[in-house]
This record gives structure tokens, sequence and C-alpha cells, in this order.
């Protein structure tokens, strides 16, 4: 975030001359980001957002702020928020609300297609980002393929400069149209405050029903009624029955984690699609899932059952889900 910083300081110096008006904070420093709405997004503001903070104590020079942009706000998310964030983000927040905050560097920081013009109804007249009144436009984004959308390149290319995390972001950009000399790779934040493995222990997930298959154990037949006229005391003991099947161990099934928010963005049909068409209800693997709706229905167990009623009868059987929220 320091050179985060370094960068646009000097990038609105450069500008200042020509468009700035005379009073006009240069050093103003506006992140409008999806801070409160879960996910990728929204993990990885949320991490520039605390360096910001501690980079405000550093230099007082720096006005920074925040706003709520591209998303709505989840509450269950904010809800779930580590409480050493919550004084952080309320300073930023605040800081955000002020006029002058959108009078510097501003950071759209969200898929390109909530840009201006936006293509969901209404945040061109609640949030546009950016902002009529900044001085350097700037957007931070990404795109999980090596390619990037038409009407992204478009929003790209309007903006003074585009931050992505990767080299290989910014090649891909580069190809699909987006000016090179625009382009800047600005890695991802890491709160080591927060992500630290060493000290958390694994996750438990807890075991999936098995699938119907036959008991490896027959059930021995009932012992035959005691001849007329015999106490049943005295009728011959019945004959042993047959020894159990004692069946192998099974092995631990093989996991598979994926975790997303549901939109058509992150190809959760084509995940769906590749694992049911690749294993059978009689192997030991598990499709575990990490997702939260996103613009789309909660109902995940009828989500799957679609693009599995597209597979063979076999496969279909196989569906034993488990969803992590």
């Amino acid at each position: 975030v320091s050179h985060t910083h370094t960068h646009m300081h000097a990038h609105a110096h450069a500008h200042a001359h020509a468009y700035m008006p005379p009073n006009h904070h240069h050093d103003a420093l506006l992140w409008m980001a999806p801070l409160l709405s879960g996910g990728g997004y929204s993990s990885e503001s949320l991490g520039f957002a605390l360096g910001l903070h501690n980079l405000t104590r550093l230099d007082g020079g720096l006005m920074a702020g925040v706003r709520q942009f591209g998303e709505p706000q989840d509450e269950s998310f904010v809800e779930g928020l580590p409480k050493a964030l919550i004084p952080p983000l309320r300073h930023l927040f605040g800081a955000g609300a002020s006029q002058d905050a959108a009078s510097g560097v501003v950071v759209c920081h969200s898929t390109p297609d909530a840009w201006v013009p936006s293509k969901f109804e209404g945040w061109d007249e609640l949030e546009p980002c950016p902002p009529p009144t900044a001085a350097v436009s700037v957007g931070r984004t990404m795109f999980e393929t090596d390619s990037v959308p038409r009407e992204w390149v478009e929003r790209c290319s309007r903006m003074d400069e585009v931050w992505v995390p990767t080299h290989f972001h910014a090649e891909a950009f580069a190809a699909a149209g987006v000016p090179r000399e625009r382009l800047f790779v600005i890695g991802e934040p890491v709160d080591t405050a927060f992500f630290r493995p060493g000290r958390l222990k694994p996750m438990r997930l807890p075991p999936l029903p098995p699938p119907s298959t036959p008991p490896l154990t027959p059930t021995p037949p009932p012992p035959p009624p005691p001849p007329s006229g015999v106490s049943p005391e005295l009728s011959p003991p019945p004959a042993d029955p047959t020894p159990p099947l004692v069946g192998p161990t099974p092995p631990p099934p093989f996991r598979f984690l994926s975790v997303f928010k549901w939109e058509a963005r992150k190809g959760w049909d084509a995940l769906l699609a590749a694992y049911f068409s690749e294993f059978g209800a009689d192997e030991p693997v598990e499709l575990v899932v990490k997702t939260r709706p996103f613009y789309s229905s909660g109902d995940f167990e009828t989500l799957v059952e679609a693009p599995a009623a597209e597979c063979t009868v076999i496969v279909k059987t196989s569906i034993r889900s488990h969803f992590a929220t």
C-alpha cells in the first residue's frame, strides 16, 4: 500500500497542472469497493482499506476514505467481521463521506461493468464510479480467464490507470485491447494479523451419508420353529449362521473444494458438469462447495439438481451435497 500511495501521489501531481482546480485535494484518496458485501472483491478491498488506515496514521497529509460500491451491503457478512476491523472501517467510511474525498484519486474496485456507465440500473445515480469530481480515475479489477469481455475493455480504456493483481492479468487485459500504458500490477494485500494458518486447526467437515449400496454382511435367516409337541427348551440348537462377510475398510474420500459466489462468472455450471460427468456413485469422491447467493437463488440443492439431471441416472444418484455457507 505504501508503494501504491507513492505511485498515486506522483500521478496526481503529474496531472495537477492539467485539470486540478486551485484548491484541489491532490492528496485525497477515495477507495470505492464492495467492502461490506462478502466475496473476493470484498476481502481484497478490506485488505487495502486496512493498509490505507495504517498509512494515514503514518502520513498525516493523506486524506483517505472508503465508500461502499458495486454490490449491496450484506448484513450477515458485516455481523461476522472481525471486531478489530470495525474501528478502522468506521473511520474510513466517515472520511469517505466527505465531499472532498472524491476530489482527488478515486479507485473503482469492482468488475468494470459497474463503472460509469454502469450496466446495473440505478448505480450511476446512486454512487457513480468514478465520480465526476475525480481528478485521477483508477480501476482495480481482474478476471479469471485469459480473455476479457469487450464491454470491460471499453470501460477500462476510459480510466487513467487500471490496476491488476498479476502480470498474467496485465497481459490478458492488454491482449484484449486495454492500452498497455494504463495497466499496472499491484499485488493483492494480505492481513497477516488475520491470516495466520499456523495458529488455527483445520476445519473438520462432517461426513456425508454413503450412497445407496448393498450391505456387505448378509442377514442370517431366522431359526426354524421347534417340531410340534416339543418344548422350545428341548429343541436342538440352530445351526451356526454363515460367518459374516467383512469387507475392506473403504478409503477416505478424495475431496474437491471450490469456493465462489454463485454467479455465472465463476463457472459453476462447468464445474458441476465436469464433476458429474467424471465421477459415479461408487467412487470415493466428494465435491465440497463453499458458496453464497449472488443475485441468485439460495436453494443450492435445486440448483445442483438441474445440471445433474442432464447426466446419467447412475451419476445422479451420487448427489450427496453438503453446502457450507
